[in-house]
């Protein structure tokens, strides 16, 4: 998001979950490599030309599932797949918050999670990620930030 002209941090900050979100429930953005390619129509006008096939919604998660569970690492995924880390790294949030087994560990060290959880008691409920964030001076990421909240929302279930 950060690569689109007039998007800068303060507008990623403050609408990017949303927006990110919402692309992904949508099945994501189309990239041409997922389509299906049929030579025998190269030739005939776009008209005449079969309906490429778009990949479904969610193959692009259980591949990148499958991945993580081979146990590559979020570049290393990134890489395989011509996609970039933050994009794997929303993959792995999704999956995740679906309830698919995730190593968070990977991620996220328990001290980590232990200094997030207390900085969202000293913030009180279910603090915005941008308040979390600034209480934490910018220490973690919204990535880090985001399955710690997961992770706690997850235990509290229980």
């Amino acid at each position: 998001m950060l690569a689109i002209g007039g998007v800068g941090m303060k507008k990623f900050e403050n609408y990017g979950e949303v927006f990110i979100k919402a692309i992904l429930e949508h099945g994501g953005v189309p990239n041409p490599s997922d389509t299906t390619d049929d030579d025998e129509d190269e030739d005939l006008p776009s008209a005449a030309r079969k309906p490429r096939r778009a990949r479904e919604a969610g193959d692009t998660h259980e591949n990148t599932l499958q991945l993580h569970r081979a146990g590559l690492s979020v570049e290393a995924i990134a890489e395989r797949r011509s996609l970039s880390p933050s994009t794997i790294r929303a993959h792995i949030e999704t999956l995740y918050a679906k309830g698919q087994p995730i190593r968070l560990e990977e991620f996220l060290t328990m001290d980590e999670f232990a200094k997030i959880q207390t900085a969202i008691g000293q913030l009180g409920g279910d603090p915005p990620l941008r308040d979390l964030f600034d209480h934490l001076r910018e220490q973690y990421d919204y990535f880090k930030l985001r399955l710690a909240v997961m992770y706690q929302k997850r235990l509290r279930s229980k």
